[in-house]
């Protein structure tokens, strides 16, 4: 007989590229709506709904919202228009319909940008000229016009020292716009070259040698990053006159643009190869980025959406094949580096605005995520499970005798082996150690830590396990 302590300090993410014998203790290979902040583990807090509206609208939507003062702003796009909600009264109103045509909601781009002394939301949706909403209007109109030459269509809009630069034209696609440098009477609605003026002068150039379609457009603080089918670009300089169009050379597997996230002065994107970023020069790989190997494999990301809120960014996944929109949600902690999924609710879109993160779910509802105990009324069911564990002795027996935890809730402990599964649960008391006798083992184990019935548990200080080793003799 000899007796074994096994400690997990701290818990940190979710790691499912490696054989499970490799995985560190504070990662699992399995785990969902849990939360490691502080390598605490946690059931990860919900959601609540902000509007009372919903969408009810049978099409998937794009969502933009902004705060202005005490104002919520709200938009959504789909197929069959824009939408806004209106607070007076309390539903949501068309500010733009499509006639004649329906729209992918997965075509629709934002950007905020000034006109003159107005602030305008642009939306581009690739069919028709962009529109332009000054946020306070019951209708929406064409940006532009002929005489400016910026009446095209167009379905990527991005906002580059001070410039309005635009992609997507159905007739040129890979051909990138720029308007006047705005000023003196000037707006970004005036894309006219000007040869008296080149510094200020609006222009267009083809990208690349091909004709490949330019697929996403993103400013980063130096230059504007461009997306091609089969390729990567990057525009310097500030002014027509020392714009230069370099490739990048970089290996990376095309994201959506919809699938782009930029914090600080990275780009971030997901893609069945895992995550990556580019950093101003190429496009990185991380240790990390393979992580959800054997997650992001399996799902459908032809649909997958992000968002970045402080120090998190979120991207929205199909997992179910039957699913008619993303149903999980991967979180990664850019500080910590770690990846948690969250699952129980279904997303059509997300954006953040002002360190708040907001989900239109596939009911219609607009929520916020904000340390609720429910994802909008739903349980918040979660679980986290550690690695395979053998000890390193495949050869003797474990025999599992107590576990150690300080926290608070109540707290559901599965012994898992090859043979059997042993069910425990116990209370825990806010700044005391909690004892919990435990039975079950064998050669190898995990152990399963879950809420019951939707219900919060925090586990403070780490897990210690007693156990009794006997070795097997011949």
């Amino acid at each position: 007989m000899s007796y074994h302590t096994l400690k997990l300090d701290a818990f940190a993410g979710i790691v499912t590229d490696k054989s499970e014998n490799n995985l560190s203790l504070n990662n699992s290979p399995d785990a969902c709506n849990m939360d490691t902040q502080g390598g605490k583990l946690s059931v990860a807090k919900g959601f609540s709904r902000v509007l009372p509206a919903l969408l009810t609208f049978n099409a998937k939507h794009r969502l933009f919202v902004m705060e202005k003062g005490d104002e919520l702003i709200a938009i959504a796009c789909c197929s069959e228009g824009i939408y806004k909600y209106n607070a007076n009264t309390d539903a949501w109103v068309p500010i733009f319909l499509f006639t004649g045509y329906s729209i992918s909601p997965s075509l629709f781009d934002f950007q905020l940008a000034r006109i003159g002394s107005q602030e305008y939301l642009l939306i581009a949706y690739g069919h028709d000229t962009p529109l332009k909403w000054d946020l306070s209007s019951s209708n929406a109109s064409y940006f532009g016009s002929a005489q400016q030459l910026s009446d095209s269509s167009q379905n990527f809009l991005e906002i580059y020292y001070n410039r309005l630069f635009a992609a997507g034209n159905p007739e040129y696609p890979a051909r990138l716009f720029w308007s006047k440098a705005p000023g003196d009477n000037r707006t970004i609605e005036d894309w006219r070259m000007d040869n008296n003026s080149p510094n200020v002068s609006g222009g267009h150039v083809e990208v690349g040698i091909d004709s490949d379609p330019i697929t996403g457009l993103f400013a980063l603080s130096n230059q504007l990053l461009i997306f091609k089918r089969d390729s990567l670009y990057r525009l310097l300089g500030d002014r027509p006159s020392n714009f230069r169009i370099l490739p990048v050379e970089a290996t990376l597997e095309q994201p959506l643009h919809t699938a782009c996230v930029l914090r600080g002065d990275k780009l971030y994107f997901l893609t069945k190869s895992g995550l990556c970023y580019y950093d101003g020069q190429t496009v990185q790989h991380p240790r990390y980025s393979t992580a959800l190997d054997s997650v992001l494999s399996k799902a459908d990301l032809s649909g997958c959406v992000a968002s970045a809120c402080a120090n998190m960014l979120y991207f929205a996944i199909r997992e179910d094949p039957s699913s008619q929109c993303n149903d999980a949600l991967i979180e990664f902690d850019v500080t910590r580096e770690t990846f948690m999924i969250r699952r129980g609710f279904k997303i059509e879109d997300m954006c953040s605005c002002h360190n708040k993160q907001y989900i239109l779910t596939d009911t219609g509802a607009l929520c916020m995520l904000d340390g609720s105990d429910t994802y909008d009324g739903a349980p918040i069911n979660a679980h986290w499970t550690t690695p395979l564990l053998d000890l390193d002795s495949k050869v003797t027996q474990k025999q599992l005798l107590e576990l150690y935890a300080c926290g608070e809730g109540e707290l559901c402990v599965d012994v898992i082996t090859s043979s059997n599964l042993c069910p425990h649960r116990t209370v825990l008391v806010k700044d005391e150690l909690s004892e919990l006798p435990l039975r079950g083992g064998g050669r190898q184990f995990r152990l399963r830590f879950s809420n019951r019935d939707g219900k919060h548990f925090t586990i403070e200080t780490g897990v210690e396990v007693l156990l009794d080793l006997q070795r097997r003799i011949m």
